[in-house]
């Protein structure tokens, strides 16, 4: 005869949480498996297979909370799964307490408290087909339980396969209504694409930047800003509204100035990060330059063999470098240039807060980009002269302009009797390469410091689990020693 225990379902309940843990214990008994409490706190128990090997059986049991939200009532199974894995590998496992719910056990030690070992092993293989030969520890104490009438713990475990069921209580759990789908916070919010906001910059920026900085009535702003939402709409078939668009470029504005106040910080201290927003080279080409949006008028050196160059054929050639720094280019070559367009804007002579400095260009041949301090050099297409400016550190950070991909290499004509310039040197300074230095120095010693406390972890763990055998074996022995001296007959007065 196998063994039979009371079946498992949704909401069966509980007095207390051990019952609940044992009721399922009980029921994987009776199947051949075993399980273990994954969870447990003073409402929730989670109970698992016992396999090595991944198994979908579980158990979840909850306490009941009541109405007053205060107090809490019988333990429940809230859901279940009981079919195992085709990869189950749990097998069944007896405890103390499961060997003296047996029937077949509690009913012969009854009947013969002094029952041997052996005979109750005999009864116990007849009755259930199973050998406790293994556990034989686990037998002496069922038995020392059932004769002190200790093994008061309900058991699961029914006498057979068509014993009527013990009385069994449920509890009564809500329904939970169907959830309404959830609302858009703001349905009218629009999804700004890296297409959308490139054409507001443009929008804003080239094509009516110079009539904003010109008109100082907000009312000719509002007029601006309609005619930007009416080609912003048409060119997007979209109904977008001015305050959209206003909100939009007045955060991508801050955005841009926030990572620049950061990159200069970082100059300064090695440690600090920059964040770089996702459309930053957008921002960077748009907002980089203030020339031909705000301030359209700046001014130009020529010389006399060259002429007048006209504004409209002019060119500028810009470059930056992360440390701001401005090299002489007297005795160093640039391998290449790049120019980009000045959108045909004016040239008007204006002064300036600094002064300009020619420099004689050397061979330019076609390489890689070079990009070194930041600064300006006006080209002209008719031979005109080149100059190079060295702005303050106030106008530096805001003359700053990423090259677009589509720049023209600017290459020395062997025949030309004009002098051209060029920027200098793309060799780091000094002081970049020793703080890179210092960086990747504290990393190595933090990697080394990271395997040390590694390595002590790892003694830590064996010692502790050296620990954990030896009072394994010193619980044995003291057991063993228990067992024995309960088994002595008691000395003669």
């Amino acid at each position: 005869m196998s063994l039979a225990s009371c079946p498992l379902e949704e909401g069966l309940a509980f007095d207390t949480g051990p019952e609940s843990v044992y009721a399922v214990q009980d029921y994987a008994l009776a199947t051949g498996k075993s399980v273990r409490v994954e969870r447990a706190s003073g409402a929730d128990r989670r109970i698992v297979c016992s396999s090595e090997q991944p198994c979908a059986f579980f158990v979840q049991i909850y306490r009941q909370r009541m109405s007053d939200k205060k107090t809490y009532g019988k333990w429940y199974i809230a859901s279940l799964e009981l079919e195992h894995s085709e990869t189950c590998d749990a097998v069944r496992r007896f405890t103390t307490r499961q060997i003296a719910g047996l029937p077949a056990f509690v009913e012969t030690v009854q009947s013969n408290p002094k029952a041997s070992i052996e005979a109750l092993l005999a009864t116990v293989l007849e009755r259930y087909g199973i050998s406790l030969e293994k556990q034989i520890r686990l037998v002496y104490r069922a038995r020392d339980l059932v004769r002190n009438g200790k093994a008061a713990v309900r058991s699961a475990i029914l006498p057979s396969q068509d014993a009527p069921l013990p009385p069994r209580q449920y509890v009564q759990r809500r329904i939970k209504s169907a959830q309404e789908p959830k609302k858009v916070k703001n349905p009218e919010r629009m999804a700004w694409t890296q297409t959308l906001v490139e054409s507001l910059l443009i929008e804003r920026v080239v094509k009516h930047g110079r009539e904003f900085v010109e008109s100082g009535e907000p009312s000719q702003h509002r007029q601006l800003w309609d005619v930007i939402r009416r080609d912003f709409n048409t060119m997007h078939q979209l109904s977008v509204t001015v305050t959209q668009l206003r909100a939009k470029f007045r955060y991508l504005h801050e955005q841009y100035i926030k990572v620049r106040a950061d990159e200069e910080e970082a100059e300064r201290d090695a440690e600090k990060l920059v964040v770089y927003p996702r459309c930053w080279d957008m921002l960077a080409e748009y907002f980089g330059d203030d020339i031909p949006h705000s301030s359209p008028s700046f001014e130009v050196e020529e010389k006399e063999e060259g002429g007048v160059a006209e504004a409209t054929d002019s060119q500028v050639v810009s470059a930056s470098t992360s440390t701001g720094d401005i090299v002489a280019a007297q005795s160093a070559s640039v391998p290449f240039v790049q120019s980009v367009p000045l959108h045909s804007v004016a040239f008007q002579s204006v002064p300036m807060q600094t002064a300009y400095q020619a420099l004689p260009l050397q061979s330019v041949t076609q390489s890689t980009p070079v990009y070194s301090a930041s600064t300006q050099v006006a080209v002209s297409q008719s031979q005109a002269s080149v100059v190079r400016q060295e702005p303050s550190p106030e106008v530096a950070a805001k003359r700053r302009r990423l090259v677009p991909p589509e720049a023209t290499v600017v290459q020395q004509d062997p025949h030309s009797t004009v002098s051209h310039y060029a920027i200098a040197s793309n060799a780091p300074p000094t002081d970049v390469v020793e703080k890179l230095e210092k960086i990747q120095n504290t990393q190595n010693e933090m990697s080394k410091s990271m395997d040390g406390m590694k390595q002590v972890v790892e003694q830590s763990n064996e010692a502790i689990r050296s620990l954990q055998q030896a009072l394994n074996q010193s619980n044995q022995v003291n057991a063993a020693l228990l067992d024995f001296l309960r088994r002595q007959p008691p000395p003669a007065s």
